[in-house]
């Protein structure tokens, strides 16, 4: 790869008013990657959408740059602040050193690589997109379809790249490709939202003094930004496309933030939100206070931060207002899957029925939700978990907070836009060694491209979680497993971006139809597997959101709301209107991720 000066019309600087280039010419630090001689990739890296959230702007929604490019500008692999989650020990480690928790091989910074630039200044987007669209010069000489990806993390780790020139996440190089391989195009976005209490602090005190879900927001205007610009790299400005939602707003989330002020500004006893605004850009009493807040729960299997009730963006639980029919109806078609164990790597260390009670009283730890900790108690017997009890706390992980989500989405969309349902069950093997089906593991073929040595960016992951060395043989294993199975697997999900159908330039897969109702399971779900033979790809009925299960979490959401729902809490309000003009979205039901 090699570093040119591409001049881009139209690019920079930004309007402080109206958000629109004023100048034009504005020179980006553009990436060429070359796939083949047939394909050149340009990268537009570090793309600013938002001014740096810093001062009276932390903890608020974003704001329009006032400037394009300048020399303050962080550099290098930019991200926000994140807190890895690390809970597991590498294997024969005598003094309980932690190490990245599996699979590390589903995140960005894994792999090696200088350390990231980790900074407040983090609302940037990359853009990837054929050269071919600029074959005529400067001007773009189509407008094709447009992918948009958020990462996931659980609201606390996360990026739009990485440092590991091997490691293909969050890179678009992997569907231009496809799209090219398919005769086709498109253009791919990846961009930054902010991260833990920087992004999700919530509840009713923040509801009037700063802005809950500022992530999410950032989100929103990535988005925004998308639809008005991206047509000045050849970019369809009309064509762009988990959740587990904390509710409670004045008990938990409010103490939530309490906690967060304390710890970063502990002579703050007022916990004015001033106090935290004060502190300067980076401040490392700021980055320890966000890593001390996620650790203290994460800990106990509960993350502390993520999309809340706020009456701005969400008005109640997901469940709820699909429910009420109060969701945007204008879908024609959506991709939703999920992966064979989700919860597996979330569970904390649970080794008798006492803990299990006490995982679930840290689940739900409101007073006023006691008949819902009986609820759930009762729903996972520890007679069904005979002698594991953390088989018991994976199971009420996984339908709460991803596999029910599944359920919900098809509930709401399959009769009116159409609607793919995939479960992902590869567990690709190399001698003696495998790559399980866990949550993330989906992304390895998601983002597989032929730029990267897969077999050194596996190695480099092993050597962090393995206490002895994998012989290179088993990692060209694997790396040739992915070589073949990732163009098929990409071709779906390609099809589906361009065209809404998944198999509609998909032609030598096997066809994916439509979900259907199968009793009470979804049926048609694809399944996709890793096989010696050509039945990669299978249509089942998918056994594990099952409607049973997901209804009696769809009633828990009831009374949590009704329970939880307090006239002292600001009104609810009407956000900036914002429609997607696109008639097509895809994502995962992962409550990591919102696509």
């Amino acid at each position: 790869m090699s570093k040119i000066g591409f001049w881009l019309q139209n690019a920079a600087p930004y309007s402080p008013k109206e958000r629109d280039f004023e100048a034009i010419n504005a020179c980006y630090g553009v990436t060429s990657i070359r796939q083949s001689d047939l394909l050149l990739i340009y990268k537009f890296p570090n793309v600013r959408f938002g001014d740096a959230p810093t001062g009276t702007m932390r903890f608020g929604e974003p704001s329009t740059p006032t400037a394009g490019v300048t020399p303050s500008d962080p550099t290098g692999v930019i991200q926000c602040h994140t807190v890895a989650l690390s809970t597991k020990k590498k294997k024969g480690d005598k003094d309980g050193s932690p190490a990245p928790k599996v699979p590390y091989i589903g995140k960005p910074n894994a792999g090696e690589g200088e350390d990231p630039n980790q900074t407040e200044d983090c609302l940037f987007l990359d853009i990837y997109l054929p050269a071919s669209l600029f074959a005529n010069g400067t001007t773009p000489s189509a407008s094709v379809p447009v992918v948009v990806w958020f990462y996931g993390g659980a609201f606390v780790e996360g990026s739009k790249d990485g440092p590991d020139p091997n490691n293909p996440l969050y890179t678009g190089v992997g569907a231009v490709n496809a799209a090219k391989a398919l005769g086709e195009d498109v253009v791919f976005v990846a961009g930054n939202y902010r991260l833990g209490a920087f992004g999700w602090l919530a509840g009713q005190y923040m509801e009037t003094a700063g802005a809950p879900n500022a992530g999410l927001h950032d989100q929103r205007f990535l988005l925004e930004w998308v639809q008005t610009y991206i047509g000045q790299v050849g970019g369809d400005n009309s064509s762009s496309p988990a959740y587990e939602i904390m509710w409670d707003r004045t008990g938990t989330l409010n103490q939530t933030y309490e906690n967060f002020v304390g710890s970063a500004v502990p002579g703050c006893t007022s916990r004015d939100i001033n106090c935290v605004r004060e502190l300067g850009l980076d401040d490392q009493a700021l980055i320890n206070a966000n890593a001390d807040l996620v650790n203290t729960y994460y800990n106990t299997g509960v993350f502390p931060v993520g999309p809340a009730v706020d009456g701005i963006l969400i008005n109640r639980l997901p469940v709820n207002e699909f429910a009420t029919n109060s969701y945007w109806q204008g879908l024609k078609s959506l991709i939703v899957s999920h992966v064979e164990d989700e919860s597996g790597i979330f569970v904390p260390s649970i080794t008798d029925d006492s803990g299990f009670t006490s995982f679930v009283s840290n689940f739900m730890p409101q007073s006023s939700l006691s008949s819902v900790r009986s609820a759930i108690m009762s729903a996972y017997p520890s007679s069904s978990y005979p002698d594991a009890p953390k088989a018991r706390a994976s199971a009420v992980i996984r339908d709460s907070s991803f596999t029910c989500n599944v359920q919900q989405l098809f509930d709401a969309y399959g009769g009116t836009a159409d609607t793919y349902v995939l479960k992902y069950d590869v567990t690709p093997k190399s001698g003696l060694f495998t790559i399980p089906a866990d949550h993330g593991t989906d992304l390895l073929p998601t983002f597989w491209n032929g730029e990267v040595d897969f077999a050194k960016f596996l190695a480099s992951v092993a050597n962090k979680i393995s206490p002895i060395p994998i012989p290179p043989f088993f990692l060209n294993g694997f790396s040739k497993f992915y070589a073949a199975f990732s163009p098929k697997f990409q071709a779906y999900l390609v099809s589906f971006a361009i065209s809404g159908n998944p198999n509609s330039l998909a032609s030598e897969n096997p066809f994916w139809p439509t979900a259907t109702a199968d009793g009470s399971s979804i049926g048609n779900v694809l399944q996709a597997q890793a096989t010696p033979t050509d039945t990669q790809f299978t249509v089942i009925v998918d056994e594990i959101n099952t409607s049973g299960l997901c209804s009696f979490w769809k009633t828990l959401a009831a009374e949590i709301d009704t329970t939880t729902t307090t006239t002292t809490v600001a009104a609810v309000q009407t956000p900036p209107p914002f429609v997607p003009s696109q008639d097509v979205l895809g994502g995962e039901a992962d409550r990591d991720e919102l696509k």
